[in-house]
């Protein structure tokens, strides 16, 4: 953010679209601050140059960083930050609860279970009959000890991505952390880390699939089953009068014929049954 060769390149919208770059009154902007290539020309090629190399960027493309509107935001939380922090170190602070923080969790429902688990060694020493035994760190108080670590820790951090990402940079596209790459496992994890570890794949895979494949057997179900049973309740009182439709001709006579024939059946019916 701060420092290292930079290379701006335009947005899509801005390919092939002169003519409304020029209507939004970008071409007075770019007239009044009157930059010319140079001005913002990286290490290693002016933006026009490596632009034409690539997709040939338009005539009145000029990149502006941010600059201090961004960088006066990280550089206000960066100084905050450490205030904060050296809060509990200035003359008449409450180091009772560990400063500030501790006096948010204290007057919170994380003082439940911090308070328990602070406690746990004094009543546990206490039970066995010793004296409660405080651990050290290199010898030393781990509270006090850890102040010297964790800063050297992060000077140690920030040495190494100086030499990795700004030391003898040239251009912003490369850096010294490419070399690292040659070593394999260093390359393996640099793979897996801009495939995001493979979780979009393992999601597919251990659960988009699966229930996909579930969905369809449950979508063949209800089609042909559920489906089928309700359509099959409708469709027999349908059969069943389609096929009775023929003898509701409205004819006296061949009703009058139906119930004798049905009176016949009836008779010979008992007839059988009394033999």
């Amino acid at each position: 953010v701060f420092v290292g060769p930079k290379y701006y390149e335009p947005g899509d919208e801005l390919h092939g679209h002169d003519g409304h770059h020029d209507e939004n009154g970008h071409n007075d902007h770019a007239d009044d601050d009157a930059h010319t290539p140079g001005d913002h020309e990286p290490m290693g090629g002016s933006v026009e140059e490596r632009g034409k190399k690539t997709h040939e960027h338009p005539e009145h493309f000029h990149p502006h960083a941010p600059g201090w509107a961004i960088n006066g935001v990280l550089v206000t939380l960066a100084v905050l930050s450490v205030l904060a922090a050296a809060l509990y170190f200035f003359p008449g602070a409450d180091k009772s609860h560990k400063g500030w923080a501790g006096g948010m969790i204290s007057g919170s429902t994380a003082a439940l279970v911090v308070g328990g688990e602070a406690d746990h060694p004094t009543r546990l020493a206490a039970f066995v009959g010793a004296e409660p035994e405080q651990g050290t760190l290199f010898g030393q108080d781990p509270h006090k000890i850890m102040y010297y670590v964790s800063g050297v820790i992060g000077f140690v951090g920030i040495a190494i991505a100086f030499a990795l990402h700004y030391a003898g940079r040239k251009e912003s596209e490369r850096s010294s952390a490419d070399n690292l790459l040659q070593v394999k496992p260093i390359r393996t994890a640099h793979r897996w880390a801009n495939a995001k570890w493979y979780v979009d794949e393992l999601y597919d895979f251990a659960l988009r699939k699966p229930l996909w494949a579930v969905s369809q057997i449950f979508h063949l179900v209800d089609k042909l089953l559920i489906d089928g049973l309700v359509n099959l309740v409708g469709y027999l009182p349908r059969a069943l009068g389609k096929g009775v439709r023929p003898s509701q001709s409205g004819v006296l006579h061949s009703y009058a014929a139906a119930m004798a024939g049905g009176l016949a059946v009836i008779l010979l019916i008992v007839l059988l049954l009394s033999l």
